[in-house]
């Protein structure tokens, strides 16, 4: 079960202190149509470490700028909590 997340601004504004692995994630979540405060602490807290040692940062900037104005509702293939978003998001669907 999900329920919001109590460290989203928090991770939220960290986002907007540049182009690493957190504005990133907040970026992909905002393009896979997942709500961040739909995450639960622990489920955000691992995304982001999962995040933070992704090797493919740079495909994950050039999927964002090539969908940006877009939401798609699946993941890119390359990305390693692409399953995590798609649960989140169908879990929310489905409530």
């Amino acid at each position: 079960m999900t329920c919001p997340s109590d460290t989203a601004n928090s991770y939220m504004s960290d986002s907007k202190m540049g182009d690493g692995h957190t504005y990133l994630l907040v970026r992909m979540l905002d393009r896979c149509d997942v709500d961040i405060q739909q995450l639960t602490d622990d489920c955000l807290g691992e995304a982001m470490r999962i995040c933070a040692l992704c090797a493919n940062t740079q495909s994950c900037r050039s999927w964002l700028q090539a969908t940006a104005g877009e939401h798609h509702l699946h993941p890119p293939a390359f990305c390693p909590n692409a399953w995590r978003f798609e649960k989140v998001a169908r879990q929310v669907s489905a409530a």
